[in-house]
């Protein structure tokens, strides 16, 4: 300690001074001895001695209580530091703790914004499997109609019957007052109104005939037409019918001699044909 060092040196410099007292005394000294000189010689050795003795130890003693002053103030002061509160170690868990709660919100923020995207992203893959499934559902069941629609249509007759009622009047090629020469179609004798069906698929036209009256020709895929004469009226006028659909109502009209139908076929549009024998050559028989 910075203390003890100038005790040391004081130390030495009463250690000096003594030895520098003697030296004068021994000099002057020197001349004859005698009795009061010799007691005096013996006092001033004694009090060197002791001042040799005393004033060492005087000075170590002061050195040690220095020493020992200067400990006591080192410890009290290492006491003092280490009962002193450590505010810089209160602050810095403190600083760390909210660095780390903004890391941790930061965190939990994005963690939440990755979640509600990946919440939409999901939505939207959901929503668009929704979709594809019923594009598929509308497809299939698109399809199976379709499927369902060429199986019936396979099914369907492509020839019918012009009346339900069974039994025919008057055959092709029959002579009398009725005709100018030859009848040229085939009679079915049925009431006002019945329906009347067309034979085959084809487009209609409805037309009126002096002789024929009122009158619907079916013209069908391969160019046969068929005429229903003698109408009532016309249900269909113009467009497309199947074979077996209603297209008019029997009657009377024209040169006729009562409510019947009058159905005659010619293929391509030409010349008439016995319509029976057309008709069962198609698997219906109507007599």
């Amino acid at each position: 300690p910075s203390g003890g060092d100038d005790f040391t040196g004081q130390w030495r410099n009463a250690v000096a001074h003594l030895h520098d007292a003697a030296s004068e005394e021994g000099e002057s000294a020197s001349p004859g001895p005698c009795r009061a000189d010799v007691r005096n010689r013996r006092a001033s050795a004694q009090r060197s001695a002791f001042l040799t003795v005393a004033v060492p130890s005087a000075v170590v003693m002061a050195i040690t209580g220095a020493a020992a002053v200067s400990i006591s103030v080192d410890n009290q002061d290492e006491k003092a530091t280490q009962a002193a509160p450590d505010t810089t170690a209160a602050v810095e868990p403190s600083a760390a703790n909210g660095k780390f709660d903004a890391q941790l919100t930061g965190l939990t923020s994005g963690v939440d914004d990755l979640a509600d995207r990946a919440s939409r992203t999901q939505q939207r893959i959901d929503l668009k499997q929704r979709q594809q499934q019923e594009q598929r559902r509308k497809a299939a069941e698109a399809a199976r109609k379709k499927a369902e629609a060429a199986r019936k249509e396979a099914l369907r007759p492509k020839f019918a019957l012009p009346v339900a009622q069974r039994g025919v009047g008057e055959l092709f090629g029959a002579a009398g007052s009725m005709w100018s020469s030859r009848h040229t179609g085939l009679d079915f004798p049925v009431p006002m109104n019945t329906p009347v069906m067309a034979v085959t698929d084809g487009t209609v036209e409805s037309k009126w005939n002096p002789f024929y009256g009122n009158m619907v020709i079916v013209t069908a895929p391969d160019g046969t037409e068929t005429w229903y004469c003698h109408l009532a009226s016309a249900k269909v006028r113009t467009g497309h019918v199947k074979a077996g659909e209603a297209i008019a109502y029997s009657g009377s009209s024209g040169n006729s001699s009562g409510p019947h139908l009058h159905l005659e076929v010619h293929p391509g549009g030409g010349g008439a044909i016995d319509p029976l024998a057309w008709l069962r050559s198609h698997g219906l028989d109507p007599t």
